[in-house]
């Protein structure tokens, strides 16, 4: 569990605790009349909400900052191609030419084809190997998925196979850690933390419409959605229902 998984257990918890404070000021109060039970109710409901609000507000503007923060940390580490570079161009197009793409024309997946390459190499692959496999969908990239579409009977109708670009920026990231492992964790936080940010927010809306359980499933899958193409190990933990 990283910062921002951990700020969305609290917001979940928040909520929490807010339906336990809104059902407890419900209570009906012998020393008030009908009116006044309602009157009492309605206005220490209002101001428990407005409370908690601002509560979830600041929660939601730490995972803002914790993300910055991140993506702060490892721009100063991560490995990355200097665009006005003649030499990093050269560099890194030749290792894309003669390490990664012969794997890739073999018909190995961008993770294989990485898998030996250095920094150069997998620099490389950041320029290129997006053009390249969207010309290779259906092969073994590693990086398809499939979508069908069925007609009203659930007939399949169209088979559409498109290359998966979150994958590839998070399988270029994995490598990279690995071949800075003295930076390997910021890299590793930096390559997913888009993805946490979206799940805390998806979380947060569920949770604020009153459907906790879909934002505790959301909070939990988020853990290992996209860790699996960052980290084997992480991957086989989660398929063990192991915290990583």
């Amino acid at each position: 569990m990283n910062a921002i998984h951990a700020l969305t257990a609290t917001r979940l918890r928040l909520a929490s605790e807010m339906q336990d404070q809104l059902h407890k000021a419900g209570r009906y109060d012998p020393d008030y009349t009908a009116t006044g039970n309602a009157k009492r109710v309605a206005e220490r409901r209002a101001q428990i909400q407005a409370e908690f609000a601002g509560r979830a507000a600041k929660i939601d503007a730490d995972v803002v900052a914790a993300a910055q923060r991140i993506k702060t940390e490892a721009a100063v580490v991560r490995p990355r191609t200097d665009l006005n570079s003649p030499v990093d161009l050269i560099r890194t197009e030749q290792a894309w030419r003669n390490i990664v793409l012969p794997q890739l024309e073999q018909g190995r997946s961008l993770r294989e084809a990485l898998a030996h390459a250095d920094v150069d190499g997998v620099l490389g692959a950041e320029r290129f190997a997006s053009a390249y496999l969207r010309t290779k969908a259906g092969t073994a990239s590693g990086l398809t998925s499939t979508h069908v579409h069925y007609d009203a009977e659930g007939r399949p109708l169209t088979v559409r196979t498109e290359i998966d670009l979150k994958h590839l920026d998070l399988t270029i990231t994995a490598r990279l850690a690995e071949l800075t492992p003295e930076h390997a964790e910021v890299i590793r936080l930096a390559g997913r933390v888009d993805h946490d940010v979206s799940a805390h927010r998806e979380a947060s809306i569920e949770v604020d419409r009153g459907d906790a359980l879909s934002a505790a499933i959301t909070a939990q899958l988020s853990q290992y959605d996209v860790y699996a193409a960052l980290d084997t190990d992480t991957a086989s933990s989660a398929a063990a229902g192991v915290d990583a």
